[in-house]
């Protein structure tokens, strides 16, 4: 956008052929379409610039940008359709288990009755509660893990979270993560009334893109404790971390190109801990599954769990992404899919086995409320 306001159109012009010509030589021209798209944008928002309406028309500069967005997957698609590369569509539907999942959760933590259970009312929570539903999901099969292993449970669990977002695990502010993460991982109740058989829980948030305003704060309620530093994983040298029960990476992109140099170090890191589960998601199944890759590369002796969809993905947003017909700043829907690793200890003589239908099962051990 900040290229479209300061750049004349010709300039404009210039880098969209250069870029529809990206994977092959020559100079062929931009589609007519995509220019004439292209100038009906930049000249709006060099008007808006003008009359210095930008601040005041927010709505406008938003669609404006998603306009931007989709022309770029149309300059992408032509690009690779001019090199000969195939870009098929991926779909990303619902499915029967994340709708039952958002369901139940629905009635357990937001406590609603059966018939304001509508389609509408599920999309919204599921938006709202991805991010700490997923947390919730990832302890619930480390629970299953653990119960396989032995019968005794653990007194308290650490858990790190990596790369947490403002605009996702933050996005609603400190007050409201914790008190989601209290309601979603204990209830409510759990404040008057601790289970003594239930394990503490040490959660710990790090990541460059935390705020400044939190860092190296901490939160303590109940048998829940969580701590928030601007670190990497490979950075941070906290004590108590030296043995970790589960890592949890939200919409993780290891693969993404602008992502991958800051993951390498991380995830090099987390091959050296032992008797840990990954929990790594993404926006959609072949994401996890380049997540997989990068986690087998860097620790050959992690076991793949699971690599498909997740049921607390969020049901919000488009079923399908494609080049040239979704706008490239809609990546698919967060926490859409995971990709479960098992680290097992360097001493382990056995492979861990995983019965897989326990991962989507609600009569397995389970974390208390999901």
């Amino acid at each position: 956008m900040e290229a479209l306001l300061l750049a004349p159109f010709d300039q404009v012009e210039i880098e969209l052929r250069r870029a529809c010509n990206e994977l092959v030589s020559g100079e062929t021209a931009v589609p007519e379409g995509i220019c004439q798209e292209a100038k009906r944008i930049w000249s709006a928002l060099r008007w808006m610039q003008a009359e210095g309406a930008e601040g005041e028309a927010t709505k406008e500069v938003q669609e404006l940008a998603q306009a931007w967005s989709l022309l770029l997957s149309k300059v992408q698609a032509v690009a690779l359709d001019r090199a000969g590369v195939p870009h098929p569509g991926i779909m990303i539907p619902i499915t029967d288990g994340q709708r039952s999942f958002w369901h139940h959760f629905a009635a357990a933590v937001e406590f609603l009755p059966e018939q304001d259970l509508e389609e509408d009312v599920l999309l919204a929570i599921s938006e709202e509660w991805t991010s700490t539903a997923t947390i919730g999901e990832a302890l619930r099969a480390l629970v299953d893990l653990q119960c396989l292993q032995t019968p005794t449970p653990p007194k308290a669990l650490t858990v790190c979270v990596l790369g947490p977002s403002p605009s996702l695990e933050y996005q609603k502010g400190l007050e409201d993560l914790h008190h989601k993460l209290l309601a979603c991982l204990f209830g409510l109740e759990a404040l008057e009334h601790p289970s003594p058989s239930q394990p503490s829980l040490r959660l710990v948030f790090c990541g460059p893109d935390v705020p400044d305003t939190i860092h190296a704060t901490d939160w303590k309620c109940g048998q829940l404790h969580v701590e928030h530093f601007q670190r990497c994983w490979h950075d941070l040298r906290k004590s108590g971390l030296e043995t970790v029960d589960l890592v949890i990476a939200l919409n993780a992109g290891t693969s993404v190109a602008q992502y991958r140099d800051l993951w390498l170090p991380t995830l090099t890191a987390l091959a050296k801990l032992e008797h840990c589960l990954l929990w790594l998601t993404g926006y959609t199944v072949p994401e996890a599954e380049e997540t997989w890759k990068d986690v087998k590369k860097s620790c050959p002796r992690a076991v793949a769990l699971h690599c498909g969809p997740a049921r607390s993905s969020t049901l919000m947003g488009m079923d399908r992404i494609e080049l040239g017909v979704t706008p490239c700043s809609y990546p698919g829907k967060a926490n859409y899919a995971v990709c479960a690793a098992w680290l097992p200890g360097k001493g382990d003589s056995s492979r861990l086995e995983m019965d897989r239908g326990c991962w989507a099962s609600e009569t397995v051990a389970s974390w208390p409320i999901l």
